[in-house]
């Protein structure tokens, strides 16, 4: 079950994965996880800028304990960025180093986690003049550390914006662009 509800600015989405549910709210720049029943898992986790669109875009991991969060415009300039949080003795701590994108690239528009919350996607739309960009990292000694090479969109697509929506498989060991 997806439920969307649009009222003014403020944007409320919930998720169902695994009886765990993700809401998001532009305008208060705050994320609240429920689970089954509606009951709020953790403490809210807020953002700090008025205008980073915490929780534009969302992953959770197959169990609910690895949450990760895209803010395509969390910067002046606009750069983007991309937070994991997870679920420690109730409360949500952040898991690692921040994900920080290039000038105007948006980066953080699509997050996707694998199962077990320790590999990442992120789609970056806006880089390459719009050709866009995708990154995969993999989370090792307690840092993010990017796997492989960065991903680019067709050089003879204009304004393709790829990395506009990523998916990783459960393993992670496959994406869709």
């Amino acid at each position: 079950m997806n439920f969307l509800y649009l009222k003014r600015t403020t944007l409320h989405l919930c998720i169902k994965s695994m009886q765990i549910f993700v809401l998001f709210i532009f305008s208060t720049l705050s994320i609240t996880v429920f689970a089954q029943g509606w009951q709020q898992v953790g403490n809210d986790i807020d953002g700090s800028l008025s205008q980073e669109e915490l929780g534009y875009a969302v992953s959770i991991n197959s169990s609910g304990t690895v949450v990760a969060i895209g803010s395509p415009h969390s910067q002046t300039p606009v750069t983007g960025s991309v937070k994991v949080y997870e679920l420690v003795n109730g409360n949500w701590t952040q898991k690692g180093n921040t994900l920080q994108g290039g000038s105007n690239e948006e980066f953080g528009w699509s997050v996707s986690l694998n199962s077990e919350g320790n590999t990442l996607a992120v789609g970056i739309p806006s880089s390459n003049n719009d050709r866009g960009s995708v990154m995969v990292f993999e989370f090792i000694s307690n840092s993010w550390v990017q796997k492989g090479t960065t991903i680019d969109g067709d050089n003879t697509v204009i304004k393709g914006r790829f990395g506009h929506e990523v998916k990783l498989n459960g393993v992670g060991d496959n994406l869709i662009i």
